[in-house]
């Protein structure tokens, strides 16, 4: 209770209180893993990163061994550009959980920025064994794979992830947006009336399909798409996007 009470109190701006209801959490159960980690949380996002190391040490001291503590840890070292640190503790993340989808994730993000692409291949393939279904992984994993010029690679992983989600509206845009650059507006056209259909409330889809419209010169068709992504939401951020795009 101390730590739902806590994490309310973060989302509400309140950190002091939200500092001292950790605290109390900590205090009534040394070995409840979410409180420590939830209050090294706030402070990464506070800037306190030295403070949040000695809230993970101890989770880890009262908890033992926990795939998001080891997790948080490793970011931390990524952040600060320590790899071969953050590769022991992705290590030890996916031991105390090799189903964990988000540690393989999160590794292969890593060592992408550590320019380990073979490296990041092999664990986006650990990520999607992790969680099949988990559109997430097929999605990075093909964007990745698009970036370096694997566009067949990029379109086989986006249809898989289409496969196993079926009624996601992500990946469908992505796919959209890859067969408009590098194979024709009608089949990507397809694609983006198919997400539209899915979800007719992702704004994305008809903001993205707007984007396209006009770079084909179709700019009554894109101010159509534009007012439908408004109608969903006049005051988002999204809708910003939009009215941006639409200017």
């Amino acid at each position: 209770i101390w730590q739902c009470w806590a994490v309310l109190e973060r989302k509400g701006g309140n950190i002091r209180r939200a500092r001292e209801l950790f605290d109390a959490a900590t205090v009534a159960d040394a070995k409840h893993i979410a409180a420590w980690h939830g209050w090294a949380i706030l402070e990464i996002k506070q800037g306190n990163i030295k403070k949040a190391r000695n809230l993970l040490a101890k989770g880890l001291k009262y908890c033992g061994g926990n795939e998001y503590i080891y997790q948080t840890l490793a970011l931390l070292e990524a952040r600060a550009e320590r790899f071969e640190q953050a590769r022991t503790l992705f290590q030890q993340a996916t031991q105390c959980n090799p189903k964990s989808c988000a540690s393989w994730l999160a590794w292969a993000q890593v060592e992408i920025r550590a320019e380990n692409n073979a490296m990041a291949r092999k664990l986006f393939e650990k990520a999607v064994q992790a969680s099949p279904k988990n559109r997430f992984s097929w999605h990075v994993w093909a964007l990745f794979e698009a970036e370096q010029g694997s566009i067949d690679k990029a379109r086989k992983l986006l249809k898989i992830g289409h496969a196993v989600n079926p009624r996601d509206p992500v990946i469908l845009q992505s796919l959209a947006l890859l067969e408009y650059n590098y194979s024709s507006p009608n089949t990507a056209r397809v694609l983006f009336r198919k997400a539209s259909q899915i979800d007719p409330r992702h704004q994305p889809v008809w903001i993205a399909w707007g984007w396209m419209e006009w770079k084909e010169g179709n700019a009554r068709t894109a101010r159509t798409l534009y007012q439908r992504a408004l109608s969903v939401n006049s005051t988002n951020e999204c809708a910003a996007r939009c009215l941006q795009a639409w200017r």
